[in-house]
């Protein structure tokens, strides 16, 4: 499993406060407790991860809807654009 899907499991079940950089290294079966820094230079690094392999696809879908709409959308539209995705 990757540090990135522990770290995103670890936040979930406990919350971002509870995430430990050595319950991610251990859970991960790394025994270099720096694995975290080596990949993401710091626990914000590996949050920032966590937050891009989520947001990516789903911002990628968003622009996408944004795309299709008319020129001038209207607010309805607009909303549906950010939320739905």
């Amino acid at each position: 499993m990757q540090l990135v899907d522990i770290a995103e499991r670890l936040a979930a079940t406990g919350g971002i406060g509870a995430m430990t950089l050595r319950e991610v290294q251990l859970q991960s079966g790394q025994r270099n407790k720096s694995v975290v820094h080596y990949y993401f230079g710091s626990r914000d690094g590996l949050i920032e991860a966590v937050m891009a392999a989520r947001m990516g696809p789903i911002n990628a879908r968003r622009l996408a809807v944004l795309e299709e709409l008319d020129p001038e959308p209207s607010t309805r539209n607009l909303v549906e654009a950010f939320v739905r995705p």
